[in-house]
């Protein structure tokens, strides 16, 4: 009867590859990681060991989280440069309790407190780019913009085209 044949071997090879991997898992899963990120990975590697371990393997590395924080820490430093000479607030007084919040979010984004003027809200999209790029040459001294993601394409041409001017 042919090795390849004996299903006893087989299920005795994948026993023991199975027990290897979890204790391997256990050894190696926890370490430089929060206890929470560290049992997610061994609850996935100790129930289904054969997907738990290719997984971790591709995206269980904590050098990921070390390069973002490397990442965020320059941008930290970027927007502190930037915002360096500007006081947390533009108000003369204010109450002890809004002070602290204001400098506790100074302290937490490094944005300063700023006064913004609401020009309305828009629900449609077109109208909103519009509405901010009029804005934006209505404009005296100094535009603020904060964007999280964005292209430049034929709807938000005339928001990037009056920050041009605008500069």
């Amino acid at each position: 009867m042919s090795p390849f044949l004996d299903l006893s071997a087989w299920q005795m090879a994948f026993f023991v590859l199975d027990y290897a991997i979890k204790i391997f898992a256990i050894g190696f899963v926890p370490e430089g990681r929060r206890p929470s990120s560290s049992t997610a990975w061994l609850l996935a590697i100790l129930l289904l060991p054969f997907i738990g371990l290719p997984l971790f393997l591709l995206m269980g590395s904590p050098q990921i989280n070390r390069r973002r924080h490397r990442i965020q820490q320059e941008a930290n430093d970027a927007i502190e440069d930037a915002h360096k000479d500007v006081t947390d607030h533009p108000f003369e007084e204010l109450e002890a309790e809004v002070e602290s919040i204001i400098k506790l979010n100074r302290h937490l984004t490094g944005f300063p407190a700023v006064i913004g003027h609401n020009l309305g809200i828009h629900a449609d999209y077109r109208k909103s780019i519009q509405a901010m790029a009029d804005a934006i040459d209505q404009a005296q001294r100094y535009v603020y913009v904060e964007i999280y993601i964005t292209s430049w394409d034929e709807t938000t041409d005339p928001f990037f085209q009056a920050l041009a001017r605008a500069r």
